[in-house]
Parts: C-alpha cells; structure tokens; sequence
C-alpha cells in the first residue's frame, strides 16, 4: 500500500463469561482483536500519513463499553476502555503531524456480532449498521471535534431505545 488518507478502525470480538471462568486465553484473543488490532492499524497507517506529510484522519469505533461497564463482559470492556485510552494519548501525540483521531461508541449494532449468543439482544435494543456507516461517512469529513455530538447521538438513541421510545 502507498498512500493512507482515511483508516477506519471497526473490530469486536465479544466474550461473555464470568471472570472466574475465564482462560487467559479466551482474555488474549478479545485483547488481541479489540485492542492490539487497534494499536498496529493506527500506528501503520499514522507511520504512512507522517512519511508523506498526509493530513490524515484515523476513525475508530469503539463501543458505548469503553465508557462504561457490564458484569460478564469484563475481558471485552477491558479491551475497549484500553482503546479509549490509546486513542485518548495517541491523539496528543499525532496532532502534531496533522493526524485526526476520531472515535465513536455506539452501543449495540445489529450485525452478525451477536449470532452467536444464546439469547440475542432484542432488534428493538439495536442500533442499524447504515447509521454507523453514515457516522463514519460524516465524521470522514468533518473535524474531529464533532464527534462528541456523534457519541451523545449514539448513546440518546439507545437510551430512547431502552425507554421503549422509537
């Protein structure tokens, strides 16, 4: 790959276990997908963006878990509270290369995510994937700073959701 103007960032790896159940193995690969991921496509693409003096803009999406927390889910609110803060440093760090970081955290998306679960979220209590593409769409071209209102979007729409409010 040459030239890098825009990454977006968007892996999860669910877990629901409790903690005294888990094997460290189950922990490494949420780790591994959710934040190590993280951490080598920014640092590869901000490395490409420096070296050709690219204002470019990094665009990751987090989880509404990277705010707050939820019994059983520890290895995966771990690993994205650890992406809130690399991306909360890492911002620092590249604003002086002209390098954007931008997050989202939305809470729950219909995706294939959560296939696997024994008893599913209900569709009501989901947020649609085209309104996430949008976000990104959207934040792609807008500064940063716009974000916070994307995130308290996100996260009012799902309290609306759970209120029963459509």
């Amino acid at each position: 790959f040459g030239r890098v103007d825009i990454l977006i960032n968007n892996a999860g790896r669910g877990l629901k276990s409790e903690l005294i159940g888990m094997t460290a193995e189950d922990w490494q690969a949420v780790i591994e997908t959710n934040l190590t991921s993280v951490f080598l496509c920014t640092r590869e693409a901000a490395r490409r963006m420096k070296e050709k003096h690219i204002p470019g803009h990094i665009i990751t999406v987090c989880s509404i878990a990277g705010l707050f927390a939820a019994p059983n889910y520890s290895a995966y609110c771990a690993s994205k509270h650890g992406v809130a803060g690399f991306l909360k440093a890492a911002k620092w760090e590249l604003r002086k290369h002209k390098i954007k970081l931008s997050t989202i955290y939305p809470g729950r998306v219909d995706t294939e995510f959560f296939d696997s679960y024994q008893k599913p979220p209900g569709k009501r209590q989901m947020l649609d994937a085209s309104d996430i593409a949008r976000y990104l769409v959207a934040i792609a071209t807008r500064r940063p700073c716009t974000i916070a209102a994307v995130r308290c979007k996100v996260f009012a729409k799902r309290i609306l959701t759970l209120l029963g409010v459509k």
